[in-house]
This record gives structure tokens, C-alpha cells and sequence, in this order.
């Protein structure tokens, strides 16, 4: 008998031992031989002999199954134990009862420690609200919930996504699986992201208001010394005129001179206008729509503009008065050119902390969805400077329109009470 063997039998004197003190306890009626004819002996024996193949065989089934069962629990337990994410299994009130090497070691904590221990202790002070709020939407709400938090104790810090899901079993003895996956790369970048566009913000503001305060200056220094020499030589040449009226040919030069000067101060003062409208900075941006939209009335008499203003001149910050009229400016300039308008509506007002202001027409729309027009308004013809001016500005910009139906661009600010 081989050592392997030996155990074996063993196990079946057992079985067989059980066996008999089964058969007494239950009092089986035993079989009397001494009645039975030969033929019913072998009979008896016949079927026995096949019971007992018949049991060999399932035995050998049940210990090749056996095997197999052993062989898939340690491929699951490799799976489980080291999978690239950690595993937790939690009950209701965060307590872990369950978790694999990835898990213990992403904690920190030997598993042995991990089993029974709230799983909030290992996170952030600062984020286990978050973690309590993951809990209960995931054994009030079911179904699968996510929440990102930092590691407790680490320097730098460690990110962990937690994926959770709870089962639907209504019994006190409910649990949810849960995920650990390491996302602290992932959170840098978009720190570093969110650091590089709040510098990018900022630069551009400065930009804008460097560029601002660069029309400012230029638009004063046309008004105080080029409009002003201009006009005092119209002065002297309206004397030196008035004094040549018995010289018909010098008298026309010099009117086509004087001509020539009033052009240039016209320009000069339309220059000015354009560069930073005095109406702006001395009455304020509710004056300076009112002074734009008659500017472009001149220009298109059938062109009808409401205005309607739900704001006081205070409640605008000096930053984003500029920006405003800038960018009315520019819906403005784009509805007479293209828009095709009759109506055009233009509102300004504030209301639970967002300042708001929104322009309509009735023109003929156009479709945003148009390949053409997403491409022009990639390369920055149309409504590109809108939108970079209420980006830079902290704006957000909101467009709608369809063909034959007009359109209806609206900017919020988030503004302090």
C-alpha cells in the first residue's frame, strides 16, 4: 500500500464505520438469507456489485471536481488577492468586511487590521464627509456610486477613487463592493491644468485691460493734442479765408483746405469714439449702450432697439463695464452686417449673484451645428472675441439660433451681492 493510499482507506473504514452505526440507529429490517433461493442471492450480489461501481465512479467524479474547485478558488484567490485594484467589501455602516492584499496594501494596513475597522478611518479628515455621503447614497439609493478622496497621513498627497456598488437585498445583512484605484496622477494633472488656465485666465485679463487702458491713453492723446492742433490751424486758416474773399482762386484753395481739415477732425473724433467713448468713462455703462445703440440707429434707420436695463450703475464693476460695451460693440457690428435684423433687444440685470446680459434679434439665424460656421468660428470670424472677451472676463457664453428664427446670445457673470 502506498502512503498516498493509506489515507484513503482510512477515510472509508470511517465512512463504512458511520455506516453500520447508521443502519443500527434506524433499525433497519435485515435481510434473511437463510430464506432466499440461489438465484435471488445472486441477484442481490449482482446488484450490489453494480452499486458499488456505481459509487466508485461518482466518487472519482466528485474528487475530479473536487480539484477542480480547489484549482478555480486559488485562481480567484490570486484574481482577488492581486488584482491591480484594490477590493473592499463594506456593510451599512462603513465597516469593512472583507479586502484583498491590493487593498491592504494601498491602505497601508494589514488586512488582518482592515477586517472590522470603519473605512473612513483611512482617509482624510477633510474628506470624510465625503466618504459618510458616499455610504449613505449607496445603502438609501442602490445602484453605483463614485467618490474621490485623499489618503490619510500622506505627504504628498494620494488620491483614491472609490467605485462603489450596493446590492438590492432588502435584508439587514446587506453589503456594497468597492474599488480602490490610485488617481493621484491624474489629479496632479488637472491641478497643474487648473493652475496653468487660472494663469492663462488672469494673463488675459491683464491683457485685455492693458489693452483697455492702452486705447484709453491713445484716445486722449488724439483728442488733447492731434484733434486740438488740427483744430486751431482750421481757426487760422478760417481767418486767412476770411481775409482772401477779393482772391476767387486762392479763396477756393484754401476752402478745400478748410474742407480737408473738418474731414480730419471728424475722423479723429470717430477714432476716439471707437478707441474708449467719453460717454463710457464720465456717465457709465448704462449711458454708454444707450449713446452705441444711437450710433448704430444713424447708421441703420430700420433697425428698432429695446432696451431694457434691470441694473444699477454701481452693481457693475469698472472691469466688466468695458468688457460689456466691448462686446455689445461687437453683436451689435454683427447684427447690421449680416444678420439681416429689423428688431433687436438688448437686456442688462442682475439676480441671485449673476449679472446678465443678453442680445436678440430677428434675423435670419443661421444653423451652429454648420460645419462651415463652426470652422469661421474657429478662426475667429463672428462671434470668437465675444466669446474670449466673457471667458477672460469669468463670463459664460450661451448661444442660440436657427435659420429664419433669429438669434438670441446671453453672457452670465457671477457678481458678489
Amino acid at each position: 500500500m502506498t502512503p498516498k493510499n493509506k489515507p484513503d482507506k482510512m477515510k472509508l473504514e470511517k465512512l463504512r464505520q458511520k455506516a453500520k452505526e447508521k443502519l443500527n440507529k434506524e433499525n433497519i429490517q435485515k435481510i434473511q438469507i437463510e430464506n432466499m433461493s440461489i438465484e435471488d442471492l445472486r441477484y442481490y450480489i449482482e446488484e450490489l456489485r453494480v452499486h458499488q461501481i456505481e459509487l466508485e465512479m461518482q466518487n472519482r467524479q466528485l474528487l475530479e471536481t473536487q480539484e477542480k474547485l480547489t484549482e478555480c478558488g486559488r485562481k480567484y484567490s490570486d484574481l482577488y488577492d492581486f488584482a491591480p485594484v484594490g477590493y473592499l467589501t463594506l456593510a451599512p455602516g462603513g465597516k469593512i468586511m472583507d479586502a484583498n492584499l491590493t487593498a491592504s496594501k494601498m491602505l497601508n494596513t494589514s488586512r488582518k487590521t482592515l477586517i472590522g475597522t470603519p473605512v473612513y478611518r483611512y482617509f482624510d479628515h477633510e474628506d470624510r464627509d465625503i466618504v459618510f455621503l458616499h455610504l449613505r447614497k449607496l445603502f438609501r439609493d442602490y445602484g453605483r456610486h463614485t467618490c474621490e478622496v485623499r489618503k490619510v497621513g500622506k505627504k504628498p498627497e494620494i488620491w483614491l477613487r472609490l467605485n462603489s456598488v450596493c446590492d438590492e437585498n432588502k435584508h439587514k445583512n446587506r453589503f456594497c463592493r468597492t474599488t480602490l484605484t490610485d488617481i493621484t496622477d491624474r489629479k496632479e494633472m488637472e491641478i497643474a491644468l487648473f493652475r496653468s488656465e487660472s494663469q492663462l485666465k488672469l494673463l488675459s485679463q491683464h491683457m485685455i485691460e492693458n489693452q483697455e487702458k492702452e486705447r484709453k491713453r491713445i484716445a486722449y492723446d488724439l483728442h488733447d493734442g492731434v484733434a486740438q492742433l488740427l483744430a486751431a490751424s482750421k481757426l487760422f486758416t478760417q481767418n486767412l479765408l476770411n481775409r482772401l474773399s477779393e482772391y476767387p482762386e486762392e479763396y477756393q484753395i484754401l476752402a478745400k483746405l478748410l474742407d480737408i481739415h473738418q474731414k480730419a477732425l471728424t475722423d479723429i473724433k470717430r477714432i476716439v469714439s471707437d478707441l474708449r467713448p467719453a460717454v463710457l468713462d464720465g456717465m457709465g455703462i448704462i449711458a454708454a449702450i444707450e449713446w452705441l445703440c444711437k450710433q448704430y440707429q444713424d447708421i441703420d434707420p430700420n433697425l428698432t432697439i429695446t432696451r431694457k436695463f434691470e441694473v444699477d450703475e454701481k452693481e457693475v464693476s469698472e472691469n466688466l463695464k468695458s468688457v460689456i460695451f466691448r462686446i455689445l460693440q461687437e453683436l451689435m457690428s454683427n447684427i447690421v452686417k449680416h444678420s439681416q435684423a429689423n428688431q433687436v433687444l438688448i437686456l442688462l440685470e442682475k439676480s441671485d449673484g449673476t449679472l446678465r446680459l443678453v442680445v436678440k434679434d430677428n434675423g435670419k439665424g443661421f444653423d451652429p451645428e454648420n460645419h462651415l460656421f463652426k470652422r469661421n468660428f474657429q478662426d475667429g470670424i463672428g462671434l470668437i472675441s465675444v466669446t474670449e472677451r466673457a471667458r477672460t472676463s469669468g463670463g459664460k457664453f450661451e448661444l442660440s439660433s436657427s435659420i429664419n428664427r433669429g438669434t438670441t446670445v446671453t453672457i452670465k457673470w457671477p457678481v458678489e451681492d
